[in-house]
């Protein structure tokens, strides 16, 4: 199981663990971006345009996925 921990008492950014391996999330809410540092792997989340709804998790500039928010007013 995956344990998550706040880096912070109000922090968006998280340190996962799990069996030994460790993962650190750091999230820009305002822009609703961030990184994900997995064993020295270093993967961005990129969100493309304020209104899209469409994200990327990207690592050394290529597309590893990507999401589609199916509509604007909602989330899921």
């Amino acid at each position: 199981m995956i344990e998550c921990k706040p880096q912070g008492i109000c922090s968006w950014d998280f340190v996962l663990t799990d069996n030994g391996r460790q993962a650190v999330t750091s999230v820009n809410w305002a822009k609703e971006e961030g990184s994900i540092e997995v064993a020295g792997l270093y993967l961005q989340v990129k969100k493309h345009g304020m209104l899209s709804g469409r994200w990327t998790l990207e690592h050394d500039g290529n597309v590893v996925a990507s999401a589609q928010k199916q509509s604007a007013m909602t989330r899921s």
